[in-house]
């Protein structure tokens, strides 16, 4: 019989931030390619913030936010390198549609002030909330530039053409098993994958600026910091952030 103790779920605290760091860095190294260029995976990490209240860290835009408390992770204001992790045990279980939003706001902080000042305000009762496939059609039929949506449509954006492109890939079920008949969904989303792409190649061509040997300094994989069993130590500490909720709330 298996030790009932061993196959207790794990809890939040005990993830480390190196352990965190390997998913997080394993996530971003297979995040899209307009992410991924922008993106130093030496400089990356993530740190533990159990216990931790994501609204005591809510950037000014979002102090007001609905569902604040009930982030998963947050990169607070002005950091390209740091992700805080307040429910790993969530991250887990999706790290890749969650590391690509975060990503999305590492990038964000590397633009010229002069980009970012043209963003779209973040509305504190439907953050996330961009009008779903039918409204980025039409904006992207109507031409818009992302700096039309708010830093955090802009991170749930790519949050969610992760997640459908991951749907895209599963075996159809439409017709039954080795039918080859894409789902409804999955057809709904091979038309409009091209007005996702319409916004995540603007991200690919963001103009970024250079890292900070300082505060944003190499830890590379074979460092011994980054041992399984050794927890890093945050060396930038942010008050602001913009944060990822439950994937869960996806509807494909």
């Amino acid at each position: 019989m298996a030790d009932q103790k061993s196959q207790a779920p794990k809890a939040d605290k005990d993830y480390t931030d190196a352990e965190l760091t390997k998913m997080f860095r394993d996530s971003v190294k297979r995040a899209p390619d307009y992410i991924r260029k922008h993106i130093d995976i030496n400089r990356i990490r993530a740190v533990n913030a159990s216990g931790q209240n994501p609204a005591d860290y809510a950037s000014a835009d979002q102090k007001e936010a609905v569902n604040n408390k009930d982030a998963i992770a947050d990169v607070r204001d002005g950091s390209r390198t740091v992700v805080h992790i307040y429910r790993p045990s969530e991250f887990a279980k999706d790290p890749d549609q969650i590391s690509g939003h975060e990503a999305v706001h590492f990038i964000q902080n590397g633009l010229p002030d002069n980009l970012k000042d043209k963003f779209a305000p973040v509305n504190p009762q439907d953050p996330y909330g961009y009008g779903g496939n039918a409204g980025i059609a039409a904006d992207a039929k109507a031409g818009k530039p992302i700096e039309s949506l708010s830093p955090e449509q802009q991170a749930a954006l790519a949050q969610y053409s992760i997640a459908f492109d991951k749907f895209a890939d599963q075996p159809t079920a439409t017709g039954g098993a080795g039918s080859g008949v894409p789902t409804a969904a999955q057809q709904d989303w091979a038309k409009n994958r091209t007005a996702y792409d319409h916004y995540t190649q603007q991200i690919a061509n963001w103009p970024q600026k250079p890292y900070s040997e300082d505060t944003e300094p190499i830890i590379r994989d074979d460092d011994p910091r980054l041992k399984i069993d050794v927890d890093l130590s945050p060396s930038l500490f942010m008050h602001g952030s913009h944060s990822t909720t439950n994937p869960g709330t996806l509807r494909y």
